[in-house]
């Protein structure tokens, strides 16, 4: 806890850390028309940390980023998480799913090709066929 309270507080301050409240202890992306659910390596989550309408769980790279509008500022969050190998849906508003390709089946095809190096377990029922 003491090391993700000082990662958090690297990339933004001031920081309140209150390890036995609920998550979340405020929402103030919540008071914006359009929530941005970015998730990125738990490393590269100051990604995320702009403005002062976001919050996150830092131990698993997920943050919440409240923005005015979709348009420019979700182009560029949306760029910078994309550059830190992460995906950054609307959860809220306009903005959707945004026009990148999702990782998710070059992703399945990496843990498969982990888990499953001879392509015995379930062969064609993955994304793509995998």
């Amino acid at each position: 806890v003491r090391e993700q309270a000082s990662a958090a507080a690297a990339v933004a301050t001031p920081v309140t850390v209150d390890e036995d409240a609920a998550f979340p202890a405020s929402a103030p992306w919540l008071d914006h028309p359009v929530v941005v659910e970015v998730a990125v390596p738990p490393a590269q989550l100051d990604v995320a940390t702009s403005g002062d309408a976001w919050g996150a769980l830092a131990g698993v790279g997920l943050a919440w980023v409240g923005l005015d509008a979709p348009g420019g500022a979700l182009d560029t969050l949306r760029a910078r998480v994309r550059a830190a190998g992460g995906i950054a849906p609307v959860v809220r508003g306009p903005g959707g799913l945004g026009d990148d390709p999702l990782p998710a089946p070059e992703v399945h095809r990496r843990l498969k090709d982990s888990f499953d190096p001879n392509g015995v377990l379930a062969p064609g029922r993955g994304w793509g066929g995998l």
